[in-house]
């Protein structure tokens, strides 16, 4: 008998991909996965053994230089309902029995109009329950003002201006469920709510107030490492390893300084630099590899603060230090400054970078770092047999979801 089939919307950032596919690794036995196909990705998808689908999206490139001005515009109307629109021509076409979205805004709606169950795999800070914090990113006009304020009165006026402009942002989905009859969301965060709701964050760093049914923190997903390009042998050396990634939307002048020949001490290992913007003779260029490759032994990592990245580095004790880029990257990276497990680039100044570097490589794990370790290790262990229960109850409604006409998919209640 035919596996029923799922299908896969990762927003179009290689982390994305990454974390969709080291999911459905845990699925694969029981449905037919097939992911949205992207020029850049699909060698990653096809190497894991699992087949694609075309689907116009949003483009990705145009969304991260809105991100960095923390400009929310290309959410406007006529993109969303034209990938709206793609998503539910093949949700009609290939009818799966679940949708898996991971930062995709539309899927939720396409999902509903199409009567198939909505899988939502988030950020700790994308949850309506997040207890912490979203911090008021350095682009955003009120961000030197927030910096002065006391800390409760920066909160409270953060959360207030931040439910405000979720609501904004949120507008022109509210005149898409209108027009085509779906049920009606209050805010932008709703967006990101499935019929089943996964958070791949720790609680120690992205706490989370009481969840309701429909949701699971099943912690950091992390990529085992297939497809893309092998990596090459590197040579190491009795020198300090520094391992830099700035995944697919760092920016690698961020870090032109490790080009100094200051830095000829360590030995610096880069990955994903296609520009070439670290081109000293004391710096390695490497393919793609997984984190089993190259942390062990790995004395600091240098990186973007994306998801994907973080968690390989704390998997492995090893301290990190962020130049983010946009919002999402800074709440990252404001968790792992708030948990001393690392340190963030920005305001510290050129002349003090290099004894930065000098203590992070030299300190040892901390205890911090170990704490996190474990619960890395104990969320891994466990993150099995919750998705393991996610599936079961797909399966067991699998003939009564393909045959139902449209209409809202019911919660798979979660233990």
């Amino acid at each position: 008998m035919a596996k029923p089939r799922l299908l896969v919307f990762p927003f179009g950032y290689l982390s994305h991909y990454l974390r969709c596919i080291a999911l459905c690794h845990y699925w694969r036995e029981h449905f037919d996965i097939l992911f949205a196909s992207h020029v850049k990705y699909d060698s990653f998808v096809l190497a894991a053994g699992f087949g694609s689908f075309a689907c116009d999206t949003f483009d990705e490139n145009a969304v991260l230089e809105h991100a960095k001005r923390f400009s929310f515009s290309w959410m406007n109307e006529l993109a969303l309902e034209q990938v709206f629109k793609a998503q539910v021509a093949v949700i009609k076409h290939l009818i799966p029995v679940a949708v898996l979205g991971d930062a995709t805004p539309t899927l939720k709606m396409a999902a509903q109009l199409t009567g198939r169950h909505h899988i939502s795999l988030i950020n700790g800070y994308m949850s309506k329950h997040y207890a912490g914090v979203r911090c008021i990113p350095r682009q955003h006009f009120a961000y030197n003002l927030m910096r002065v304020m006391p800390e409760p009165a920066a909160d409270f006026f953060t959360r207030l201006g931040e439910a405000i402009a979720f609501r904004l942002v949120h507008t022109p989905f509210k005149k898409l469920r209108a027009r085509y009859s779906l049920p009606a969301a209050n805010t932008f965060l709703d967006e990101y709510e499935g019929d089943t709701t996964l958070i791949c964050d720790l609680p120690e760093l992205f706490p989370q107030r009481p969840l309701p049914e429909g949701y699971s923190v099943i912690g950091p997903l992390l990529y085992s490492g297939e497809g893309g390009t092998t990596a090459e042998h590197w040579q190491p050396t009795a020198k300090k390893r520094i391992y830099v990634s700035m995944g697919s939307t760092g920016d690698w002048q961020r870090v032109a300084f490790l080009n100094d020949e200051a830095y000829a001490i360590y030995d610096i290992v880069t990955t994903g630099d296609t520009m070439q913007v670290l081109n000293a003779a004391h710096i390695s260029p490497i393919g793609f590899t997984s984190a089993a490759a190259i942390m062990p032994g790995t004395a600091l990592v240098i990186c973007h603060g994306g998801n994907g990245t973080v968690y390989q580095a704390l998997a492995y004790g090893v301290p990190l230090l962020c130049a983010p880029d946009f919002f999402e990257q800074e709440w990252n990276v404001a968790a792992i400054v708030s948990a001393r497990l690392g340190h963030s680039l920005h305001k510290v100044k050129q002349d003090s970078i290099f004894k930065l570097i000098a203590a992070c490589v030299t300190g040892g794990i901390s205890e911090q770092q170990r704490s996190v370790q474990r619960a890395i290790a104990a969320s891994l262990a466990e993150q099995g047999v919750k998705l393991g229960r996610v599936a079961a109850r797909l399966l067991e409604n699998k003939q009564r979801r393909q045959n139902e006409p449209a209409g809202a998919a019911p919660n798979v209640a979660m233990d």
